[in-house]
């Protein structure tokens, strides 16, 4: 059986790209998948990077190659969200709310809080995964490898649910604030 070298998945055979994470494909001999010039068997490796791999889905090599996270930098906690970190998201999103209202030039506070995540964010994020494969392994420890790869496909990637529901949540606060500040000038023009 013949395995993505990029995430694991188990292949059917004569397929030129990876139905699950779209890299590739030049198959080789003995189950054995060529990619870019190198030969992986996920059949024998012992470590964690075939989960590792499934589990953060799409663009892989970007998250893995760079030290700098574009995404984080300019869409700050909404792709933390996109990537199911949902405790770091929600904490970020808490502190810009807090920044926001009570900090002068909280824009520039904004920028280099940005700026340090999306430099730390590949370390945060590979660590996030790590934990979260370890404990999928520890929650099912009669499944073979492919069955493996397949939950930690499932529970793990990218989801647009809270993305769509934080945006909503911004477009609120937005017109809310903008009533209460016209509904607040209202008040001090009506008392003079």
């Amino acid at each position: 059986m013949n395995f993505c070298p990029n995430c694991g998945t188990s292949l059917q055979g004569g397929e030129s790209f990876c139905g699950i994470c779209g890299t590739k494909l030049s198959v080789g001999k003995n189950n054995i998948v060529q990619n870019q010039g190198g030969y992986q068997n996920y059949e024998n490796i012992n470590n964690d990077d075939a989960f590792i791999d499934a589990y953060i889905g799409k663009n892989i090599n970007i998250i893995k190659n760079n030290s700098f996270s574009t995404n984080v930098f300019f869409f700050g906690s909404i792709y933390i969200f996109y990537r199911k970190m949902w405790l770091l998201g929600f904490l970020w999103l808490v502190i810009s709310i807090i920044i926001g209202l009570f900090i002068p030039f909280s824009s520039i506070i904004q920028l280099a809080i940005n700026i340090v995540i999306a430099l730390q964010f590949k370390k945060i994020y590979l660590n996030h995964v790590r934990e979260k494969v370890k404990k999928i392994k520890s929650e099912n420890p009669g499944k073979s490898k492919e069955e493996l790869l397949m939950i930690c496909s499932k529970k793990g990637g990218t989801t647009i649910v809270p993305v769509v529901i934080f945006s909503i949540f911004l477009v609120l606060v937005f017109f809310a604030s903008v009533f209460f500040y016209s509904f607040v000038h209202f008040i001090t023009q009506f008392d003079k």
